[in-house]
């Protein structure tokens, strides 16, 4: 359950992702709150540090603000150690080579935990071949990622109807209030620090006042593992 806690603070905590479709009667006007839409995750790891790659689409200004931007191409690279320890820089120059061609940035330490991330600012393809690579601390890091999401049993849109079954009610004020500026994210999560190979679907709406309702669904069996609302 701790763990469980720790991937829900972490959702709560990060980027805010894509959003719902699964209630027919209340589809369209909930795509209208739609500020992120994540297509595909990439993942790899040594015995110390783990890389993922997230690609998709999300509003050109992001702002949780209830207003849904023109949607721009993104890709965030994100960096850590698997203990969550902290690394000695605040930011690490790195490379990533896609299928060949090399992609340059920095990562940058996130205010909310001791991860490193940046934006390439592309969607990157699901049969692509990925490796990242960056000297960390002194150490060369060099780390072929794949394409975890593909081997999902439980795809996004799979997620998002089983989202909108369990807020069913926060799908339904969506539809209802004309003037909800309310947002809706889907986000895809693993706890790092564990043993555990499970990934997560996360999907959750949040109010222009803070508040939250979401659900953690497992990618693999679609069994939802804890619920807010």
């Amino acid at each position: 359950m701790k763990k469980i806690l720790c991937i829900l603070s972490i959702a709560l905590c990060g980027v805010m992702f894509v959003g719902c479709g699964g209630i027919k009667d209340a589809e369209t006007n909930f795509n209208n709150h739609l500020i992120e839409i994540r297509n595909n995750l990439f993942a790899g790891q040594n015995d110390e540090y783990y890389a993922t790659v997230c690609t998709g689409q999300r509003e050109q200004d992001y702002a949780l603000d209830g207003v849904v931007n023109e949607l721009v191409p993104f890709g965030i690279v994100t960096f850590a150690r698997l203990d969550n320890e902290m690394l000695k820089q605040d930011t690490y120059a790195f490379t990533l080579v896609v299928n060949g061609e090399n992609v340059v940035g920095s990562l940058e330490k996130s205010p909310y935990d001791n991860t490193y991330s940046a934006d390439i600012e592309q969607v990157i393809a699901d049969d692509a071949e990925i490796t990242l690579e960056l000297v960390v601390d002194g150490v060369n890091f060099s780390q072929a990622l794949t394409n975890v999401s593909s081997s999902f049993q439980v795809s996004k849109d799979n997620a998002i109807d089983i989202a909108c079954e369990e807020l069913k009610d926060s799908v339904k004020a969506l539809s209802k209030e004309e003037n909800n500026l309310s947002e809706a994210f889907i986000k895809i999560l693993k706890d790092y620090s564990g043993e555990s190979n499970r990934y997560y679907w996360y999907v959750g709406i949040i109010s222009p006042e803070g508040e939250t309702s979401g659900v953690l669904i497992d990618a693999t069996t679609g069994d939802v593992i804890s619920k807010k609302v």
